[in-house]
């Protein structure tokens, strides 16, 4: 699996950040600001901190391995061919439990305000046990 992805992306739309790589399929202005778009891949233990996305869904469709997402405090697998729903304001975050490739999807669109609003990849939020760098809950992530 250790081939790169092939998008449509305009060049300077990908990034690495905490371990995942990123690049936009879709941004808001090509959607008239209706959903926005892009394509992810990360090794295990990789994903972000717990964040929320104050006004867009967010919509993940699993391309190949396993995501463990955690969403408003309940834990949950997911595998290639399957996807999972973020609504607008929850809480959440995810770890890559297999190598795996997805693409999400966030309405209204946003994702070019969301690549530009990535913290540099050593920020953490402050982390709720002290075998945890990150902010998730660390009875999920076993």
């Amino acid at each position: 699996m250790g081939r790169k992805m092939r998008t449509r992306a305009a060049l300077g739309s990908q990034t690495d950040w905490n371990g995942t790589h990123y690049e936009t399929l879709l941004t808001a202005h090509e959607t008239g600001g209706k959903l926005g778009a892009f394509a992810s891949d990360a090794g295990p233990g990789d994903g972000p901190p717990r964040h929320r996305h104050f006004k867009s869904d967010e919509v993940f469709v699993i391309l190949e391995g396993r995501l463990r997402f955690w969403c408003a405090g309940k834990a949950s697998d997911r595998i290639a061919g399957e996807v999972f729903y973020i609504p607008a304001g929850v809480e959440h975050a995810f770890v890559v439990v297999e190598r795996a490739r997805w693409i999400a999807i966030l309405s209204p669109g946003g994702s070019k305000a969301f690549s530009r609003r990535l913290p540099h990849r050593d920020w953490r939020f402050r982390a709720t046990s002290r075998k945890s760098k990150r902010s998730r809950p660390s009875s999920i992530w076993r």
